[in-house]
């Protein structure tokens, strides 16, 4: 995703131009907004390397989860080298997760790249490129998402999931401070119009305890929820050790959306003990599907990983049963991926690639049935939508408080230009039509 500036001019005085090219989750968006912002302060005018012919510094933010994107990785770097090698860009920058934990490997394999840098990027760039790095203030982004943005309170992970590298390579999990977070969340929202704040980090449920902050995501959910112009407020990677009273407590703090997005990653207590996860994830699901008795438009979501280590044909069946018996409204399922350096790779009975494409496509499958069977319930309901885009044809997409952006389906509003005039941005009553792929389809009421 390349992120662009918004809402500044080019000046006089800018006479370099800078690209931002982000790879991976929401939380490394957030870091690439950082980048924009500081380049920008330090005089450089933002690009899109890929629609231009002059462009003096390029940075790629990457992400090295899983193999696939450190190949994803990869092939960005080739395509910007590719343009550096013809002269339509002079300096190449590799920061981000891949550069943290691979920085020996890409400077063997990509010499022509310039400069490499992890953990401290903005302070090691400002040395590399010689300029004056700002002093550090409460805001220092510049969004590059429409009407939502995500803010990310804390950094690194203390839970050490057998299967993932993000402890070694972010460290220990480190909250934003609370006053922080509210100031950068004030300027998002009056002077960017934000209206939804996402709440992301490895571990949301942990915010603010290494600050010794008492119930610190719910403390920092009800300051947010004082902000006069915001109306939204999502919760996203929450971690299963949460009870029923915690999060009863969380939806019920003003403009929290009923939406809850907790990855189990599998059911089967065999599996869960070697992935070094919560086990009781029977008991926590039954207060999951209980919540909807209190919260009637209550979304919840889940990530699954399919070809674990020793997840056989009876474990694979459980979690297809477990999905059945619960219906969350989305889940999402990744191919366990074999990563050196993780106490997984050694665990014995690893699964085939194709049996886990097989496992993939039938859990996809029978969520498909599931999410869509949920969908058709809503039809002649009438719901809050935000409108994100207008169509030449007439229509317009949106989101309810059910759908996150970029990985929930939406919503197609019918229309007309004229009615949609003033709407882009808005929050209006629809009612609910149909129910077509992966979309509602609604008329303004």
């Amino acid at each position: 995703m390349e992120v662009l500036k918004k809402r500044h001019l080019k000046t006089e005085k800018e006479k370099r131009f800078a690209s931002i090219i982000n790879l991976g989750c929401p939380k490394n968006l957030v870091e690439a907004e950082k980048f924009a912002f500081y380049l920008r302060e330090n005089g450089y005018g933002l690009c899109n390397l890929f629609n231009s012919s002059d462009v003096d510094l390029a940075v790629i933010n990457t992400c090295a989860f899983i193999k696939s994107a450190r190949r994803e990785a990869i092939e960005t770097i080739n395509k910007v080298l590719y343009l550096k090698n013809r002269g339509i860009c002079k300096k190449v920058i590799i920061t981000g997760c891949y550069a943290e934990m691979f920085h020996s490997e890409i400077a063997e394999k990509f010499p022509e790249v310039d400069f490499i840098c992890g953990k401290e990027s903005i302070k090691e760039i400002s040395s590399f490129l010689s300029i004056k790095r700002e002093p550090a203030n409460l805001f220092n982004r510049i969004p590059s998402t429409k009407f939502y943005s995500y803010l990310k309170v804390a950094e690194g992970c203390n839970r050490n999931c057998s299967f993932c590298l993000i402890p070694s390579i972010k460290g220990n999990f480190s909250s934003v401070p609370l006053d922080k977070l509210i100031n950068e969340a004030k300027i998002l929202s009056e002077e960017f119009e934000i209206k939804e704040f996402i709440i992301i980090a490895q571990d949301t449920t942990s915010y603010g305890k290494d600050l010794s902050y008492k119930d610190g995501l719910l403390r920092l959910l009800e300051k947010l929820s004082k902000i006069e112009n915001l109306k939204w407020i999502r919760v996203m990677y929450l971690y299963p050790s949460i009870n029923k009273n915690f999060l009863k407590n969380l939806l019920s703090i003003e403009k929290v959306v009923s939406y809850i997005d907790v990855p189990l990653q599998h059911c089967s207590k065999k599996i869960l003990k070697s992935m070094n996860r919560p086990t009781n994830v029977i008991d926590f699901a039954e207060d999951l599907v209980s919540l909807r008795e209190d919260f009637k438009n209550l979304s919840l979501r889940t990530t699954f990983i399919v070809g674990f280590p020793g997840e056989d044909e009876s474990s694979f069946n459980e979690l297809l049963r477990f999905l059945s018996k619960y219906k969350f409204d989305r889940a999402g399922f990744l191919k366990y991926s074999r990563e050196k350096f993780t106490p997984a790779y050694d665990i014995p009975n690893q699964v085939d690639s194709k049996t886990k494409s097989e496992r993939l496509k039938l859990a996809y499958q029978l969520q498909k049935k599931i999410s869509g069977d949920i969908r058709k319930g809503f039809i002649g309901k009438k719901m809050d939508v935000i409108i994100e885009k207008i169509s030449e044809n007439g229509y317009a997409f949106g989101r309810t408080e059910r759908d996150a952006p970029e990985i929930d389906e939406g919503v197609i509003v019918k229309g007309n230009s004229e009615l949609f005039k003033d709407k882009l941005g808005e929050i209006v009553k629809v009612k609910m039509t149909a129910s077509k792929d992966y979309n509602l389809i609604g008329e303004i009421v």
